[in-house]
C-alpha cells in the first residue's frame, strides 16, 4: 500500500467513525501525552453516534473526573458533526465561562488543522473567533455558560457539560438556579422540541443535581461509568457489540488503579466519592428514612447480655442468577439494633445456600429468618433437612413502603445503629434513604424482615436450635 493509499485510508476511518477520531483529537490537543485507550470511550462514542444519527434525543453519561469526558463530548463531537454536516448547529454550555472557553479553544485547535481540513473539505470556517466557529454553509459551534444566562441563538444539538461546579453542589440555590436555567433557558433554544438533541455529561455532586433532577423526570438515555462497578452490566459498545463489566471492575486500571481510587477516597471522604467517582450520590435528607434519624457505632455491646438475628431476602426463584440476595445480621441489647454485618450477592441457589451457611457459622446467630418465597421456601427445607438448622419462616402481609413506614419510628427514635466504617455502609444509605425511589430494594427488605419480626414478638424470645 503506497502513503498515499495509507492516508486516504486513514482519512476514511477518521471520517467514517468516531471513535478512532476521539483518539486523533486527544493527541491534537494533547501532543505528547499517552492515550490510554479503553472500551468506555467506545461505549460513549456509541450513545454519542446514536444522538447524531437521530435514534437518542436525549442522552446523559456520568462519569468519574478525568475520564476525557469534555474531550469527548465538548471537543470531538462537535468537531465530528460539523465535519460531516456543516450545517449543524451546536450549543455547547458549562457551568462557567472560563471552562466554556477553554473547551473552544481546543475545538478550534482540532478544527484548525490542516489534517481535519483533509479530512473533512467541506467544512469551511466562515467565522472562527473565541465563543464561535461558523461555517460558510452557517453551522456553528457556540459556547455559552450558566453563569453567563441568555445564549442568544437557537441550535439542533446542545451540549451541557459539568452544569455545576463542585464547590456549590450543596447549596440548594445553587443547584435550583441550575435546574431552572436548563428548563427555563436551555431547552427553549432547540430548534425544534422534538427533534433536537440534548447531551448532558457530567460528573454526580448531589442527589438533587441537573442530572438527577431530569432522570427523574424520565425520558433519557443514561450511561452511567461508576469508578468502580456495583453490579454486573452489559453496556453497548457499537457494532452490535457489549462489554461485559464485571461487579468491582475498575472503569480504567491503566490510567487508576484499585489503590489510587482506594486513596481518593480516603482523601476526599466516603460521601464525596460516593457521589463523584461512584455516580451515586446519597440522598442529603431521605425520603421514608431520614438522614438525621441515622445512628453509628464504633464498639459492640458484649454477646453475654444480647442476641443475634440474622434475617434473609433471598431471590425470588432459584434459577435467577441476577437477582441480589441480602443476609443482615443484627446485635440486639438493652433496647438498641446493631446492624453489624450484611452480605449481598448475585446468586443462584447453590451459591445462595453456601452463602447463608458461611454467615451462620460467622455469627452463629440465636434466630435465622428466611421470607417464605420463592428460592427462599426452598432453603427454609433445605436447612433443616441437610444441617439441622431450623430457620423461621416470614411471610409479608403488607407490601414493601407499608413496612418500612411501620418502622420507621424506631429510626426515628434512635433505636437503630449502623457501623460508621463498613464497606458496604454507603451502598446500603444510598437504597434505605432512597427507598422507595431507589433501584433496588433487596437490603431495605432484609432490614424491614428483621425489625417487623422483632416488633411482633414484642419481648419474648426463644432460641431457634434443635
Amino acid at each position: 500500500m503506497t502513503p498515499e493509499d495509507q492516508r486516504k485510508q486513514l482519512h476514511n476511518l477518521l471520517r467514517g467513525s468516531l471513535s478512532p477520531f476521539i483518539c486523533k483529537v486527544f493527541h491534537e490537543v494533547n501532543p505528547g501525552k499517552p492515550f490510554v485507550d479503553s472500551w468506555y470511550l467506545d461505549a460513549m462514542a456509541h450513545r454519542l453516534e446514536r444522538c447524531r444519527t437521530g435514534s437518542c434525543k436525549r442522552l446523559a453519561i456520568t462519569t468519574p473526573p478525568r475520564t476525557l469526558k469534555s474531550i469527548v463530548t465538548s471537543v470531538a463531537y462537535p468537531a465530528f458533526l460539523l465535519g460531516r454536516n456543516p450545517a449543524e448547529r451546536i450549543l455547547c454550555i458549562s457551568y462557567g465561562n472560563e471552562l466554556a472557553l477553554k473547551h473552544a479553544r481546543d475545538f478550534r485547535c482540532v478544527v484548525d488543522s490542516s489534517w481535519y481540513r483533509q479530512v473533512f473539505p467541506q467544512t469551511v470556517a466562515h467565522r472562527n473567533v473565541e465563543d464561535i466557529f461558523e461555517t460558510t454553509q452557517h453551522g456553528f459551534r457556540r459556547s455559552g455558560s450558566f453563569a453567563g444566562g441568555e445564549t442568544g441563538l437557537g441550535a439542533n444539538t446542545i451540549i451541557v457539560d459539568d452544569a455545576m461546579k463542585s464547590d456549590d453542589a450543596h447549596h440548594k440555590p445553587a443547584r435550583e438556579k441550575a435546574n431552572d436555567y436548563f428548563a427555563n433557558t436551555l431547552y427553549s433554544r432547540l430548534d425544534r422540541k422534538t427533534d433536537g438533541v440534548i447531551i448532558l455529561v457530567m460528573q454526580r455532586l448531589h442527589d438533587e443535581d441537573l442530572v438527577g433532577h431530569l432522570l427523574r423526570q424520565g425520558g433519557w438515555d443514561h450511561l452511567n461509568l461508576p469508578a468502580i462497578a456495583a453490579e454486573d452490566e452489559d453496556i453497548p459498545i457499537g457494532n452490535g457489540e457489549f462489554y461485559h463489566r464485571k461487579k468491582g471492575e475498575v472503569l480504567n486500571p491503566a490510567f487508576e488503579p484499585l489503590s489510587s481510587l482506594e486513596e481518593t477516597k480516603r482523601m476526599m471522604g466516603t460521601m464525596n466519592f460516593q457521589a463523584q467517582y461512584q455516580q451515586a450520590p446519597v440522598p442529603e435528607t431521605g425520603n421514608l428514612i431520614q438522614r438525621r434519624w441515622i445512628k453509628y457505632f464504633e464498639s459492640l455491646p458484649t454477646r453475654a447480655n444480647a442476641r443475634i438475628v440474622q434475617s434473609w431476602d433471598t431471590a425470588q426463584k432459584g434459577d435467577q442468577v441476577h437477582d441480589n440476595a441480602v443476609g443482615t445480621t443484627w446485635l440486639h441489647a438493652d433496647g438498641k439494633h446493631f446492624l453489624i454485618d450484611l452480605a449481598r450477592n448475585q446468586c443462584d441457589y447453590p451459591t445462595l445456600s453456601r452463602l447463608v451457611l458461611e454467615q451462620n457459622e460467622k455469627h452463629k446467630p440465636d434466630a435465622l429468618l428466611i421470607e417464605d418465597h420463592g428460592s427462599g421456601s426452598a432453603l427454609i427445607q433445605d436447612l433443616r433437612q441437610r444441617h439441622g438448622i431450623r430457620a423461621i419462616p416470614i411471610t409479608p402481609t403488607s407490601d414493601k413502603i407499608v413496612r418500612l413506614s411501620i418502622v420507621s419510628p424506631m429510626f426515628e427514635r434512635g433505636e437503630i445503629f449502623l457501623p460508621q466504617n463498613a464497606d458496604w455502609l454507603m451502598d446500603f444509605l444510598d437504597e434505605l434513604l432512597r427507598f422507595p425511589q431507589a433501584r433496588f430494594d433487596d437490603q431495605v427488605d432484609s432490614v424491614t424482615q428483621y425489625l417487623n419480626w422483632h416488633r411482633g414478638r414484642g419481648t419474648r424470645f426463644e432460641v431457634f436450635w434443635p
